[in-house]
This record gives structure tokens, C-alpha cells and sequence, in this order.
């Protein structure tokens, strides 16, 4: 498995972690909003997604987000394209991909759906490569979560997004890891046949 940067959140808690390569329903919604998302940002009110059919809680957490957005960085210009949003990240083969980017105030933005949970790693991974691209030595990372209604904003130095990073990646590349069982058990590849989470339930 390639290392993503949207893996790193999971990697931080359980170095044996393995991304499903089957979505479950949450990641296909998620996958949907997202698009919606940027549609909504570039004016497109017509989009709609050939695989998920969002609900009208759905159009309304994405026009929260949309809006919440927008009066954040209301002077400011704001990056929907996902080819105006890929972020290269040092020392990862495949690039992330950002919901937003404001480049004047040296920020970007993240679309979450679901639970509110832990994304530092992630958001620090893309924060890293921000401040390589823009000669930056800080950054600040803006979570919208919409089926909250809450944004969570995140600040990173050079060094604090460098640091996050590789000590996930050292952890994750160490031959002598071990699974740790956690909340992400049921999203992993080897949640049937993993030792540690299967002691506990023996």
C-alpha cells in the first residue's frame, strides 16, 4: 500500500492500518459531497452525483459549508478546482487534494462529513506541502464540518507540520510495528483477520 495523506489520521493511532479498497456508504457520501461542494463554490447549481443522490440534509450541510466558507474568506479568492487544489507532499508517492485553497492568507479548507473526528495528521501532511509551494512557514487548515455546523481551524508552523508527518511516516515504515485496536478497526482491510483486535474479542 502506497502512503496517502488521508491516512495518516488512522496511521497515527494504528501504524498496521490498511484502507478497504471497498467504500462503505459514508465515504461514498462523503465522496459525494465533496463534488457538490465544489460544484456549489464554482456556481454550478445543477450538479448531481451518478452514484450517491444527496438528501436535503445533505444540500443543506453543503450550503452551510459553502456559505460558512465564504464569509470566512469573503475578500479573498477561493480555489475549488481539485487541479487547483492538489497538494504535493514531500516524501509521498500519491498527492492530496484539498476541498479549498485561499492562497492570499496562506490557507486552505476541508469538507468533513460524519462524526467529528481527529484530522491534525492529515491537514499537517497538507499544510507541509502548502508551505513548499507557496515559501510559506506557516499555514493554517480549516475544517468544515458540515453535518455539525462547526469549523475547527488548525495552525501549523514549517516545523510543526514537518514533525506531525514524520512521526506518523517513522512509525509506519517501522518493521517492528504492531496493531493497536482502535475506532478505525471496521474501515481496515485486515479488520477479519487482524490478531490484536481479534484477542479482544476472544
Amino acid at each position: 500500500m502506497s502512503l496517502r495523506p488521508s491516512n495518516l489520521p488512522k496511521l497515527a493511532v494504528c501504524p498496521c492500518y490498511v484502507s478497504n479498497p471497498e467504500a462503505g456508504p459514508a465515504a461514498t457520501r462523503g465522496s459525494a459531497l465533496d463534488a457538490l461542494f465544489r460544484a456549489r463554490m464554482q456556481g454550478d447549481l445543477n450538479q448531481a452525483e451518478m452514484f450517491y443522490q444527496p438528501s436535503v440534509d445533505d444540500f443543506a450541510a453543503v450550503e452551510w459549508a459553502v456559505n460558512t466558507l465564504r464569509a470566512l474568506f469573503a475578500d479573498s479568492l477561493i480555489l475549488t478546482h481539485e487541479k487547483d487544489c492538489r497538494v504535493v507532499i514531500p516524501g509521498f508517492e500519491n498527492p492530496g487534494t484539498a476541498d479549498a485553497l485561499i492562497p492570499d492568507k496562506l490557507a486552505h479548507a476541508d469538507l468533513k462529513t460524519g462524526a467529528m473526528r481527529n484530522y491534525r495528521e492529515q491537514m499537517a501532511a497538507y499544510a507541509l506541502g502548502l508551505m513548499d509551494a507557496h515559501f510559506a512557514a506557516e499555514w493554517t487548515a480549516h475544517l468544515l464540518f458540515c453535518d455539525q455546523r462547526e469549523v475547527v481551524t488548525l495552525r501549523f508552523t514549517y516545523a510543526e507540520a514537518k514533525t506531525t508527518v514524520e512521526k506518523v511516516v517513522a512509525a509506519y515504515y517501522n518493521p517492528a510495528k504492531q496493531p493497536t485496536p482502535c475506532d478505525y478497526c471496521g474501515w481496515c482491510a485486515k479488520t477479519e483477520t487482524c490478531e490484536a483486535r481479534l484477542s479482544l474479542e476472544s
